[in-house]
């Protein structure tokens, strides 16, 4: 009889507040074949505590069950380690995976036990305070006031995802622009903007709203879209809101668009990363390259 394979799963029980207790009888079907290990984790210092145990038991791939703030709490340790990341969607936000192509139509499963894993860029943000990595998307400005509120409500409730209820329910009023300097490669730009994106996967916000249309996890780059303060005001802005969702924002008048290795942000704004939330700008964002192993 062929040796039944373990596989140790984290699970986070505060991301979407419970709702990994509906995402975990769908993860253990989809892992029926192989022994699961359950380790639940309430903070990222546990988390990462979990990891390295993991890790240090000679397991070579973990499966997370939480949303894109668990995958960026255990980033570090997985790089480190060189663990290869199964994510589960069950949080609040859990865009990263929407940006797995390679899933579609595959068993998570087989992928597992044949090591069809993917190597994909990380970012590294460095403050003046510190530097925190990310793997999906970082905001500045505007978007990280939304996730803030999102975060403090605890998510989404019926229909609308968490970052429109966010945007409708009480930042929109507050909505202005920040006096920005981008520094990449030899280029030097100012704008006043209301938002900048910088995305290495393509989709965030909950719900699968198209951020960063044309981004690859692969490429060696971050995608940057700023959404420049002569877009205008609340109701202009309220009135194109359906373009922030499908992606088509990014060919509008008054969008600048780059793609950089390394880009400066110089300016004082609000930040967050992986839908959590971070120091303030400024701050330089440079890519890692294929730094970290996923399924």
């Amino acid at each position: 009889m062929p040796r039944v394979v373990e596989v140790p799963v984290i699970v986070n029980v505060t991301s979407g507040h419970g709702r990994y207790r509906e995402a975990l009888p769908a993860v253990r079907r989809e892992l029926s074949p192989f022994s699961l290990s359950i380790f639940t984790t309430s903070s990222p210092g546990e988390a990462t505590q979990v990891m390295e145990r993991i890790a240090g038991e000679g397991h070579q791939t973990v499966v997370v069950v939480g949303g894109d703030g668990t995958v960026n709490s255990l980033l570090e340790s997985a790089i480190a380690f060189d663990v290869c990341l199964v994510p589960f969607q069950a949080g609040t936000g859990s865009d990263l995976v929407r940006s797995f192509h390679w899933r579609a139509g595959r068993s998570v499963a087989e992928m597992i036990r044949d090591e069809e894993f993917r190597r994909i860029d990380v970012c590294e943000a460095r403050y003046l305070e510190g530097t925190r990595l990310f793997v999906n998307i970082m905001e500045v400005g505007f978007g990280a006031r939304v996730v803030s509120r999102v975060n403090r409500s605890g998510g989404g409730h019926g229909r609308l995802p968490p970052f429109e209820i966010a945007v409708l329910g009480g930042e929109l009023p507050g909505l202005r622009a920040y006096e920005l300097d981008l520094l990449y490669g030899e280029q030097v730009a100012h704008y006043r903007a209301i938002e900048v994106i910088l995305a290495n996967g393509r989709y965030f916000g909950g719900g699968g709203m198209l951020s960063a249309p044309y981004a690859d996890l692969t490429d060696g780059l971050v995608d940057v879209h700023v959404i420049g303060g002569e877009m205008g005001g609340r109701i202009s802005l309220l009135a194109r809101f359906r373009h922030l969702v499908d992606g088509s924002y990014v060919r509008m008048p008054g969008i600048a668009s780059m793609r950089a290795e390394r880009i400066e942000i110089k300016g004082k704004a609000p930040t967050e990363v992986d839908g959590e939330n971070s120091l303030e700008a400024p701050v330089t964002v440079a890519v890692r390259r294929q730094a970290l192993r996923v399924i």
